[in-house]
């Protein structure tokens, strides 16, 4: 079941101004500060069909001094077959001890909004640990 973040409504109230970041809007907030009245917009968010879910294992984050840079990637472990154990272990030691970690997605964050985006991702990953979606840990298969 799929649950909508309830601190961000599906609209909010934002400013557009002369084409700089979306900010939220404070009540009583003029213009900007050559008097010009602010014009209000409300955001709608719209899924695009054409964007892919990937599923990301490892992440990378690099910051310059205008901007976060968030590099997401799936570790694709090798094809390792075998009757037992130790037929499987007999492979993977023949390998170079390295898994590809391929890019599946990169998103750049304003300094501005990272801290919102921090905590919303915590208080989600707070509402999973206190329900019952807790997940155990992989075993290794055998035959």
């Amino acid at each position: 079941m799929i649950r909508p973040v309830q601190n961000v409504p599906a609209e909010k109230d934002v400013i557009f101004n002369q084409g700089r970041e979306p900010v939220e809007r404070q009540e009583g907030q003029p213009g900007d500060a050559k008097g010009e009245p602010a014009i209000q917009l409300r955001v709608r968010f719209i899924k695009d069909p054409a964007v892919r879910t990937a599923y990301a294992t490892n992440m990378m984050v690099q910051s310059t001094d205008q901007e976060f840079i968030v590099t997401f990637f799936e570790a694709r472990p090798p094809y390792i077959q075998g009757e037992t154990p130790d037929e499987r272990r007999a492979q993977a030691a023949k390998l170079d001890n390295t898994i590809d970690a391929v890019e599946v997605a990169r998103v750049v964050i304003s300094p501005e909004r990272l801290p919102v985006f921090i905590s919303l991702l915590e208080q989600q990953a707070q509402r999973r640990a206190n329900t019952a979606f807790k997940s155990e840990p992989a075993k290794e298969r055998t035959r």
